[in-house]
């Protein structure tokens, strides 16, 4: 409660985490569908990863519940649950990346980094990676700061630039 008095978003993983014990332990507190109540109560929430799995082959990939998820909670025209793109320039995310695309709304997408967990850029190959141009890609190759190779990697891969402003939206900033 008062997190939605004061306006105040919740950042809350869902879907597999491998990058600290406790997500490896506690596997089913990371379900987008604990976030129900906190919605009720009119929170604004964050999902990181938008539900993807971080194997594929191992993990289940729940994206299309999650978009379903989403959609139901974001009736009547108001953004209340935020997908975030941070993890998906992971090298075993690469192929759900058009799913999301694709089927996400940009107006529902927020970016994200997962800053310092470092990306590689060599895996968003032109030939595999959206409409990439090799230009784009050796652009890519030659962005040393992390932060902007992320950036770089989203737009190669199709993302709108909503979702670098959609930020100021979840977290109120005046875009003056």
């Amino acid at each position: 409660m008062a997190l939605a008095s004061s306006r105040m978003p919740l950042l809350c993983h869902v879907g597999p985490e491998y990058t600290f014990p406790e997500g490896r332990r506690e596997r089913k507190l990371d379900n987008f569908r604990n976030l129900e109540r906190p919605l009720e109560y009119g929170v604004t929430v964050i999902a990181a990863h938008c539900a993807t799995p971080v194997f594929p082959l191992i993990d289940r990939n729940e994206t299309n519940k999650f978009l379903a998820f989403m959609k139901k909670a974001n009736k009547d025209g108001k953004v209340q649950i935020w997908a975030d793109t941070s993890a998906l320039s992971m090298t075993t995310r690469i192929l759900l990346i058009p799913e999301i695309v694709h089927t996400f709304p940009p107006e529902w997408l927020v970016h994200g980094s997962d800053f310092p967990l470092p990306f590689d850029a060599w895996p968003h190959l032109p030939w595999v990676t959206h409409d990439m141009t090799p230009e784009e890609y050796i652009q890519i190759k030659k962005t040393i700061n992390p932060l902007d190779r992320d950036v770089r990697i989203k737009r190669g891969h199709g993302f709108s630039d909503s979702i670098l402003s959609n930020a100021e939206k979840v977290l109120r900033i005046s875009a003056a």
